[in-house]
This record gives C-alpha cells, sequence and structure tokens, in this order.
C-alpha cells in the first residue's frame, strides 16, 4: 500500500510547502488568479495554473522565488513560515507611469520593498530629457540608481520625485 501513496506523491507532488518544495497560489491584488505565470528557482521553474495553483521544488535553504511580471523582476525570499501551508502569493498593484530621464546618459535600475516579502526592480536605458512611459511599475516611490558601466567615473546619487502622473529622476547635489 505504502508504494501505491509513493508513486501518488512522485506524480501529484506535494500539498503544501515543505522546506524544499513551495506550494503557492498566485493571484492579482484584487484576489483573480494569476494564469499562466512562470515562477523560478534557481533549481526550477513553473507555471500557474488556471487557479493560480504552483508548485516549486528548490534546494533547502533556497533564498528566494522570482517572476518577471510587465518588465519588473520580482522576489519573495522564501520564509520559514510557509512549511505546512499553501503560500498566498498577492501580486502588488501597479500602474504606468510617464519619466523624465535625468541629463547624464545613464542606464538606471528601480527598486522597491513591498509588502509580504516582496521586493522589485525595473530599469533600462533612458536618453537625456527624453520621456518615458514604464508599464507596470509598483505603487510607492522607488529607490533609483545609476548603473554605469564597470571601471565609469560616473556615479551619481539620484532621486526620484513623483506626482500623481510623472516620476522626474534628478541628481542629489550636495
Amino acid at each position: 500500500m505504502r508504494w501505491i501513496f509513493l508513486i501518488w506523491m512522485g506524480c501529484h507532488g506535494s500539498t503544501v510547502t515543505s522546506s524544499t518544495h513551495m506550494v503557492g497560489r498566485m493571484v492579482t491584488h484584487e484576489g483573480a488568479p494569476v494564469v499562466g505565470q512562470r515562477v523560478q528557482t534557481v533549481e526550477a521553474e513553473s507555471r500557474t495554473a488556471e487557479d493560480g495553483h504552483f508548485d516549486l521544488s528548490y534546494k533547502q535553504d533556497a533564498a528566494y522565488i522570482h517572476l518577471v511580471r510587465d518588465g519588473v523582476w520580482y522576489r519573495r525570499m522564501i520564509d520559514k513560515a510557509d512549511v505546512g501551508s499553501v503560500v498566498d502569493v498577492v501580486l502588488p498593484k501597479t500602474r504606468s507611469i510617464a519619466m523624465e530621464c535625468p541629463v547624464m546618459a545613464c542606464p538606471l535600475e528601480f527598486s522597491w520593498e513591498l509588502e509580504g516579502g516582496w521586493y522589485a526592480m525595473m530599469g533600462g536605458e533612458c536618453e537625456p530629457r527624453a520621456m518615458r512611459v514604464y508599464a507596470g511599475a509598483p505603487l510607492g516611490k522607488p529607490e533609483v540608481t545609476c548603473r554605469a558601466p564597470r571601471g565609469s567615473t560616473i556615479n551619481p546619487q539620484l532621486e526620484v520625485r513623483e506626482t500623481s502622473v510623472a516620476w522626474s529622476v534628478v541628481e542629489v547635489k550636495e
């Protein structure tokens, strides 16, 4: 009888999160299931089902799960409190926002610390003084960094100034 259970577990996976396996359900901030979203660890990847469920294996003490959605990279640390449960993964509310690029030519990286243990990051090239629209940006004011090439002397201190519809990235002069 035990072998039937082991075969069933091999075919159907775990029903709750363990120290090497995450079982979760991904939903939007409004509670709707997220269908077909790729979710990954360093070792494995999965796609969410019609009801938002996913099933991922990882090495014990793995650091995080991650996904990319609307050009934003999201990371959630795996927490010991997740063990024994189906993890509710709630995606943050997002918006499209316009941004005036800073005067200096510099690849920008925006980052957010979000609720539920999530960290989000997005970036890209930005022509000086050009307007760029970022779709899918998490709510809230991000931190911004100039990702200049190695060996570059460019290292400006940048800040995001935000209105309800736009960001402006400015250099902070001390």
